[in-house]
């Protein structure tokens, strides 16, 4: 009853997933992601408890393969990548609809109740061809993937790296969920877009980029209504 994605990128030594589904609030349930750990996939009629057990697994030095071996069932999707980009990958005989998964380097994509039948190879080719951060090619692969045959409700993208979370940094850390919307994807983009301008204006602010009057008026204009954005356009200005 999903489409989802996960990732490791060895540049940036991050891990992501991204999932878009027709049931409210995707994104709590399919995503599992740990800092330099590994990222989870668990949909189809998996429990949302399989995440962090898996990632116990991985944590303990287990292959991707192993850990997800003992929650093979025929009505079950999951997949798991490592921080060494190595994954593993099951879809259950009995999952609804168009059910299918596709593994690439460094990325694994899965699709149950697709609206296309190719919809797993399709996330996979944009991912692929996408020359973004991390983030950004996770969601331009659900946005690729044609949907939930039944329909569209939530979407959300989590990406996360060894690092602290700084807010005054070169932002790698995304966690943005979109639980209820008519276009969850196109709204998860515009939040995506959103984040990246709170972090850009957070990086002039503490000094760490040259403050350019240009870009705090386009930042701006993303969302002229944003209290944060707006406090911290006046300041530069």
């Amino acid at each position: 009853m999903t489409l989802s994605i996960i990732a490791h990128d060895k540049l940036g030594d991050l891990l992501g997933a991204a999932v878009t589904s027709c049931v409210l609030a995707a994104g709590r349930r399919v995503l599992h992601v740990r800092p330099g750990i590994g990222a989870i996939a668990t949909q189809a009629h998996s429990e949302i408890t399989w995440g962090d057990d898996i990632l116990d697994t991985l944590a303990c030095g287990e292959t991707p393969e192993a850990a997800i071996a003992p929650y093979h069932r025929d009505d079950v999707q999951i997949a798991a990548i490592n921080d060494s980009g190595v994954s593993a990958v099951y879809t259950g005989q009995a999952c609804d609809g168009h059910a299918g998964h596709r593994s690439g380097d460094g990325a694994t994509a899965q699709a149950n109740t697709a609206r296309l039948p190719d919809a797993a190879q399709r996330m996979l080719d944009a991912f692929q061809a996408t020359k973004k951060p991390l983030a950004e090619r996770l969601v331009a692969a659900l946005a690729a993937s044609g949907g939930d045959a039944r329909g569209r409700q939530s979407a959300a993208v989590l990406v996360t790296g060894r690092g602290p979370l700084r807010g005054d940094a070169d932002e790698p850390h995304v966690d943005l969920r979109v639980d209820d919307h008519r276009d969850p994807v196109e709204e998860l983009s515009r939040l995506l877009l959103l984040h990246r301008a709170h972090c850009r204006m957070r990086q002039m602010l503490a000094g760490a980029l040259p403050v350019d009057e240009a870009e705090v008026a386009d930042l701006l204009a993303i969302h002229p209504e944003d209290p944060f954005l707006r406090r911290a356009s006046t300041r530069l200005r």
